[in-house]
């Protein structure tokens, strides 16, 4: 049977994008581009920046992983039947994407009947770009390359959502497969099910009387949300379909925040109570309630909040409970986890920060233990890494008739944007211009500066303000042109010697600067 291909386009009205590190800023090793595309090259309006980070095992405002958002509308050529359709996906050039539908409420619920995945090594690819260097090439999968189809065996999440049904699946392609064709088959029906049967409690779930763990800091907080109930429950029209209650929680605040998400807030750090949760499906059928405690499992103490090189952080569990723990700082997709146990008594932990970029570091904390749900919380303790200033050097200078030019080079440890400052004699004027890792001042006129010593001063700041200072003092001698010349000035018209009239105005001055020396603030 033909596939009756109705194509979606991208409505750009009303699209956002978002994206995080398509663009690494400040690396130190940025240059100016080369047979850009255009312009000539070593135009100011293009960088270019490293594939690779600044610094080595360093990810996020430098290089490494890109993400971008695409949130958008798409319009179908032809008008599909909601309580019944197939959708179909080419994934060979979606090295890793994550898909997420959003299909409007029916008075059925939709569900997925099935779905196949085939990924073809015998696929090849010829290039029919005439202008292209490989024009006329064929390409094929390399021989490693394995073919496989997958039948009602593929991995996604299908959740009630306020504004109807969300379908998300994370696509991925390993790219040393090229070209070999991947595609998906996703049927949607809202046909009920031939047997349906009652939502049940999965072997994945907290038992009777397990502890749901929170941070309990007095903020609102999940105990609930769709992840849980997706592996809580089993149900045949998929647990993320399913209604989920919560009840109880004396003492304390619970809400539910959204569809199938319930928070709890706690009173104080040490309090503790209860929560009884069931789920029904779309027939009302129920999975049997459970009943679990709610309570703090331990505080987070740090030793210092800002740092060059180490964070030390105190955990203090709230019971002799063994748990198992990871602690990871995250900063701009650099994270720095450290796992270690837990046996009821103060603990410090050490975790490095050398990898860490400067600015805030946020604590994310995982913890396992028997008796107790899985426990994840993201902590905002107030920790920044701290920032190395800028390294300026002098290398040079130059004379251009009575214009003085300074130049040098710099680097920044951190990989941050560095902007300079140019000051003479402590006022701020003139531009420093920037080209790779070299700065170079304009052209100072001495011959409007009075006789003496001037300072010429550089200031250089990172994004995080952390400035460098150097500063160039330049003698200048003014030197009387009189002095240099004889009494009189032979005439070959009169034959008689007399004053140059106006001389000083005549000849302009010869400025004589040296270079005196050179400090560093």
């Amino acid at each position: 049977q033909g596939v009756d291909w109705n194509n979606a386009t991208w409505v750009k009205e009303g699209m956002t994008l978002q994206e995080t590190n398509l663009i690494p800023e400040g690396h130190p090793e940025r240059r100016t581009c080369r047979d850009q595309y255009g312009g000539p090259s070593g135009s100011p309006t293009c960088e270019e920046v490293p594939a690779y980070p600044a610094n080595q095992g360093q990810c996020g405002p430098h290089s490494c992983d890109t993400i971008i958002f695409l949130n958008a509308s798409v319009d179908f050529e032809q008008p599909i039947d909601p309580t019944n359709f197939t959708l179909a996906m080419v994934g060979r050039n979606l090295s890793k994407a994550k898909f997420t539908y959003i299909f409007p409420a029916q008075n059925e619920q939709i569900r997925i009947a099935h779905s196949s995945e085939e990924h073809d090594c015998n696929t090849t690819y010829t290039e029919e770009d005439e202008e292209a260097d490989d024009y006329g090439h064929t390409y094929e999968a390399r021989e490693e390359c394995q073919s496989y189809h997958n039948v009602d065996d593929l991995d996604y999440a299908l959740t009630a959502v306020t504004e109807g049904t969300s379908f998300s699946r994370i696509f991925t392609y390993d790219n040393e497969d090229w070209p070999a064709a991947r595609e998906y088959f996703i049927d949607f029906t809202t046909m009920p099910p031939e047997v349906d049967n009652p939502p049940t409690w999965s072997d994945d779930a907290p038992s009777e009387g397990d502890l749901l763990p929170v941070a309990g800091l007095g903020d609102s907080e999940y105990i609930v949300d769709l992840s849980d109930i997706n592996s809580w429950f089993d149900d045949d029209l998929g647990a993320g379909m399913l209604n989920v209650d919560c009840s109880g929680a004396a003492g304390w605040s619970l809400e539910e925040a959204e569809a199938n998400h319930w928070t709890v807030t706690s009173p104080s750090s040490g309090a503790s109570t209860t929560v009884t949760c069931e789920a029904t499906d779309s027939s009302s059928q129920s999975s049997g309630v459970r009943t679990f405690s709610v309570a703090p499992i331990f505080s987070i103490t740090p030793t210092n909040t800002t740092t060059l090189d180490e964070f030390i952080l105190t955990f203090s569990p709230t019971d002799s409970v063994t748990m198992a723990v990871t602690m990871t700082l995250k900063q701009y997709g650099v994270e720095v986890p450290v796992t270690f146990t837990l046996t009821g008594s103060d603990a410090p932990i050490t975790a490095s920060a050398g990898t860490l970029s400067p600015g805030a570091v946020d604590v994310y904390v995982q913890a396992t233990a028997e008796g107790m749900a899985p426990f994840d919380y993201m902590y905002n303790l107030g920790l920044s890494k701290q920032s190395l200033p800028p390294t300026v050097e002098v290398t040079g200078f130059e004379w251009v008739d009575a214009n003085y030019i300074l130049r040098g080079h710099f680097s920044d440890p951190d990989g941050e944007t560095v902007t300079f400052t140019l000051k003479i004699d402590g006022v701020q004027q003139g531009q420093v211009s920037v080209s790779g890792n070299i700065w170079e001042t304009d052209e100072i006129p001495f011959d409007l500066l009075a006789e003496g010593i001037h300072t010429i001063g550089i200031d250089a700041c990172d994004t995080s303000g952390v400035c460098t200072s150097i500063a160039e003092d330049v003698e200048l001698v003014i030197e009387d042109p009189i002095d240099n010349l004889p009494d009189t000035i032979s005439s070959s018209d009169d034959g008689g010697g007399l004053p140059a009239p106006g001389i000083g105005v005549a000849i302009m001055a010869l400025i004589g600067a040296g270079l005196v020396g050179r400090r560093r603030d």
